[in-house]
């Protein structure tokens, strides 16, 4: 996940979360940084106040797995935000 700041004045980030989809799922042994929050959403906390001057960016990873199917293939759409 790569977040940037496409502004003009320098700016914090707050928390990230993943609306992990239901065919996806998540390790947490796979995830230094993520936690499961028994909503079912993905949070990291690990930018939490990290200052991004414009046009910077910082780059999270997360490693979600699915189980391939013949009648599951194709795009996954995979919803996160900054709160």
């Amino acid at each position: 996940i790569i977040v940037s700041n496409n502004g003009n004045v320098k700016g914090t980030v707050g928390e990230v979360k993943d609306y992990l989809p239901s065919t996806l799922t998540f390790d947490d042994t796979a995830n230094e940084g993520w936690q499961l929050g028994n909503d079912g959403v993905l949070y990291n906390e690990t930018l939490k106040d990290v200052v991004l001057n414009p046009g910077e960016t910082k780059e999270l990873k997360i490693v979600l797995n699915k189980v391939m199917t013949e009648d599951n293939t194709g795009t996954i759409v995979n919803k996160v935000e900054i709160s």
